[in-house]
């Protein structure tokens, strides 16, 4: 199994993927318009109308999904956790009777100020674009601190 590539940049971004949002608003834009002018006529656009705002909502904002830095994990441009108080983190693939698709979620572990742990979790959709063994290496990144240069740490100067 190949290692997940490991980011050397300032930060790690997770958006929606343009090129796929864009595929899916011009289909259902097609199927809007032809039943809109064929025989659905109002039905049409309660039926399609919604998903096809939804899309061209989500193409026109860029959609951020995850933002992974030195200061935390933010999703959707919220700190969920700041790397003092990050416990861990992993995928974890749902079975869901009846669907046909992926269904992973990243489960994040993390405390807050009372001392409680918490946990949140994250829907991986396919229209990202980073996969999921990029997310955990950047996580395991920007979670574990640098090394600590000769003679800074605990240990006794000579």
């Amino acid at each position: 199994m190949p290692t997940p590539t490991v980011h050397t940049e300032a930060e790690f971004v997770v958006r929606e993927s343009r090129v796929l949002n864009a595929l899916i608003t011009i289909a259902f834009g097609f199927i809007f318009i032809a039943l809109v002018f064929n025989f659905l006529g109002w039905l049409a656009l309660l039926i399609f109308g919604p998903p096809l705002l939804v899309f061209l909502l989500r193409r026109k904002s860029g959609g951020t999904v995850f933002r992974i830095n030195t200061h935390g994990l933010y999703y959707y441009g919220k700190l969920v956790t700041d790397w003092d108080h990050f416990v861990s983190a992993r995928v974890v693939e749902e079975e869901a009777t009846g669907k046909f698709s992926d269904s992973f979620h990243l489960y994040v572990q993390y405390t807050r100020e009372d001392g409680n742990v918490y946990k949140r979790r994250f829907p991986l959709t396919n229209t990202q674009d980073k996969a999921e063994e990029e997310i955990i290496a950047a996580i395991r990144r920007f979670s574990t601190p640098p090394p600590a240069p000769p003679g800074a740490g605990g240990e006794p100067w000579a």
